[in-house]
């Protein structure tokens, strides 16, 4: 039950998103693909089991970046976080700003990390 709420108040981070500016390079659509607390590292299979225990099927959460900056977060399980907002890419280093405090990642390739504290979150290119 402590990674559901976990999981739920990250998701809930992640979802607010709400930074200034943005650049292109990395627009598509990203879904969550792993989630890492501490040690410990949930692949998406894993996290789709502890969702579906909550009776949510599909992808769990799903970002999608415009070329314009601009960020729009889905989530399958809490509509109430979905949300839009932007982004700031830099070279490989990625800032989103959730209200006011920034959540810094960086992008390699088709993968984005997200870091915050010690979770961190990986977003594939769909």
């Amino acid at each position: 039950m402590k990674k559901i709420a976990l999981l739920m108040a990250l998701v809930l981070t992640v979802s607010m998103f709400a930074a200034c500016g943005g650049s292109s390079g990395v627009d598509g659509t990203y879904e969550l693909v792993s989630m890492k607390e501490g040690d410990t590292t949930y692949d998406v299979d894993q996290l789709k089991s502890m969702a579906e225990m909550m009776g949510v099927k599909g992808a769990l959460i799903t970002m999608e970046l415009t070329s314009d900056g601009k960020a729009n977060i889905a989530s399958s399980f809490m509509e109430e976080v979905a949300g839009e907002g932007t982004y700031t890419l830099d070279g490989d280093k990625i800032t989103v700003t959730i209200q006011d405090a920034p959540v810094s990642g960086t992008v390699d390739g088709k993968t984005i990390t997200l870091a915050q504290d010690d979770m961190e979150m990986v977003f594939e290119k769909q």
